[in-house]
């Protein structure tokens, strides 16, 4: 005789995708949390330099992978290019980057840090390492590492093919669930 308390096989299914959609949401919702208070406290810690978190951004990207153009930030940080031209142009103004001839374009000249945002940059990672300190004491290694894995795996389904079809379909009205489905 069946257990009543016993799932059957089809009770399962929606109750594991409705646990795996509940977990998405908190991990998704702490992340939003974190990164407010990531902002909040890079804005009491870096304020007094006129530097934006998305400047910054901006700034550690070409440290890390040298000269690019405003449309290569933008595609490496997917946001639009007018946005990240904007940022730019305040990095500009303060001189932290400099514009370079593009061998590879006319038009589109390499953005690069100059010595002055080099130094600014190194300024701000040094303070950054004094908060690090203490938030290693609170979080384990291996734990930090299992975030940055689930956090990367969001990000390249969220960039993937499968998933800008889905939200396509979404736009012109279709329901992707529905392999027959006609536009609303």
């Amino acid at each position: 005789m069946m257990d009543a308390n016993q799932p059957t096989h089809t009770d399962s299914q929606p109750q594991k995708a409705d646990q795996q959609a509940a977990a998405i949401r908190a991990f998704i919702d702490s992340v939003i949390t974190t990164f407010q208070r990531l902002r909040s406290v890079g804005e009491q810690l870096h304020g007094n330099t006129g530097i934006t978190p998305a400047m910054r951004l901006i700034m550690r990207t070409i440290d890390e992978m040298g000269a690019m153009t405003v449309p290569q930030i933008a595609r490496e940080k997917p946001v639009s290019r007018q946005v990240v031209q904007k940022q730019v142009k305040s990095l500009l103004d303060k001189g932290y980057v400099e514009q370079k001839p593009n061998p590879a374009h006319n038009t589109s000249q390499l953005i690069d840090l100059t010595e002055l945002g080099r130094e600014e940059l190194k300024e701000m990672n040094r303070r950054e390492m004094t908060i690090f300190k203490h938030v290693e004491t609170a979080i384990d290694v291996p734990n930090m590492l299992a975030s940055v894995q689930t956090i990367e795996a969001i990000e390249r389904h969220l960039a993937s093919r499968d998933w800008t079809e889905y939200l396509n379909a979404l736009e012109a009205g279709i329901d992707p669930e529905k392999p027959d489905a006609h536009r609303k």
